[in-house]
């Protein structure tokens, strides 16, 4: 594609996924295009202002791409926010974008590239809808799917942390002999009993002896290098 730039990117036109639903009031129905760059709060306050008034009863919030995650979460602020209660109707479908790359060289034909990206349409009524319909969802039932996987989720979160206590206060038991490692009495194995105390002992003599040494300046004896000294005075006295 170095040979090309690109151009302009045309979003093909595709029918209004509610419009065979033939819903009264729905040429005033309040049309919210989401954006991944938009802010929820910008959203939701301009609709919950328009929605608040009693000829408008529908409202549509359609997003494609990196946008359906906050069109998912402006839906369910606005029906947390209707204390009458929401019918919610969603569906999921594909949309079609063009892009087109213009050649650098006039040899080259013009290109077309056709992209389809996912996309969702939620449309919320104060009214009746059809049951039937696919990706009905009634008022109330979000919040009680929620109830129960909120009450699941503490269920096992109360159950990890019981086994969790109890396993930490269970009593230490001594360490297996083949392996000579753990947490019990014998925790250093065949050392622990025998050799461990007297190497513990003679590295705390040596070292008290190296401080009595650096004091004193004189070995470990009482005359210390004094004894020494008189012992070769003797010798030459008897040459």
């Amino acid at each position: 594609m170095e040979n090309y730039t690109k151009g302009e990117t045309v979003d093909v036109t595709e029918e209004d996924p509610f419009a065979k639903l033939n819903l009264q009031g729905w040429t005033d129905r309040i049309k919210m295009n989401i954006h991944a760059g938009g802010k929820i709060r910008n959203y939701i306050g301009f609709a919950s202002k328009e929605f608040k008034k009693e000829e408008r009863r529908l409202i549509t919030f359609s997003g494609s791409g990196d946008a359906v995650s906050k069109v998912i979460s402006c839906v369910e602020i606005m029906k947390r926010n209707h204390k009458g209660g929401l019918h919610q109707i969603t569906k999921i479908f594909y949309t079609k974008k063009e892009d087109l790359w213009e050649p650098k060289k006039e040899d080259l034909d013009r290109l077309k590239v056709t992209r389809h990206i996912p996309a969702i349409s939620v449309l919320l009524s104060k009214d009746q809808l059809d049951t039937n319909e696919p990706g009905y969802q009634a008022p109330g039932s979000f919040e009680e799917d929620w109830g129960k996987s909120t009450a699941q989720a503490n269920a096992k979160r109360k159950n990890y942390a019981q086994k969790r206590r109890s396993r930490l206060h269970q009593p230490r038991g001594p360490a297996s002999s083949a392996h000579g490692s753990g947490r019990g009495d014998n925790f250093r194995g065949k050392n622990s009993e025998s050799e461990y105390p007297k190497r513990k002992h003679n590295k705390y003599r040596r070292k008290e002896n190296h401080s009595d040494k650096n004091k004193t300046g004189k070995g470990v004896g009482e005359n210390g290098g004094r004894k020494e000294k008189d012992d070769d005075v003797t010798e030459k006295n008897r040459d």
